[in-house]
């Protein structure tokens, strides 16, 4: 998701332009996001361009609960400013501010380049532990059946022995509630 943006380095403090993003990437390894879609304003500010708006992304994940594939749909706001590295005027060399982060930049031929920071704000929104649907049955744990797709035969109520004591106090605690 790359744009040349150097009729907005050209102009004046405040000047915009308004894109709508619907695009497939290339998922891989590094780049969870396979699909983006949204619009985005991009304006001129006296340091760079400021780069705002809301975007929806699909991105792969496994289920923490069965391990199978599933998406994960996230929203997120983008706010950044970007920062050129080469006057649009002069070709001269710009320095960057202290504080700017060094992935949102301007490169030498005035293309801002988004993909970096989507790839970010995915990472960041993506649950812990993503589901494939809330009410997932999971595997078992003994046999490692997908009980979403089959059960098994397995014996449900195998108690720790460690956890007997306890057991035994909390069902002679609800037989003495009942009476």
């Amino acid at each position: 998701m790359r744009f040349n943006v150097a009729h907005l380095l050209k102009g004046t403090v405040g000047i915009q332009k308004s894109y709508t993003i619907d695009t497939p990437l290339a998922s891989g390894k590094d780049t969870p996001v396979n699909y983006v879609k949204g619009s985005l304003r991009l304006m001129r500010t006296d340091a760079g361009v400021w780069v705002n708006g809301t975007l929806d992304v699909s991105s792969g994940a496994t289920c923490s609960r069965c391990l199978e594939d599933s998406t994960v749909e996230l929203r997120f706001q983008m706010d950044d400013v970007y920062y050129p590295t080469v006057d649009v005027n002069t070709g001269a060399m710009l320095r960057l501010p202290e504080d700017g982060e060094s992935s949102c930049i301007i490169d030498a031929q005035h293309v801002l380049d988004i993909t970096e920071a989507v790839r970010q704000y995915t990472a960041v929104g993506l649950p812990m532990k993503p589901l494939c649907d809330p009410g997932c049955a999971g595997l078992c744990s003994h046999c490692g059946t997908n009980l979403n797709h089959e059960s098994c035969s397995c014996e449900t109520w195998e108690i720790d022995s460690r956890w007997l004591p306890l057991v035994s106090l909390a069902s002679s605690t609800q037989e003495s509630s009942r009476s």
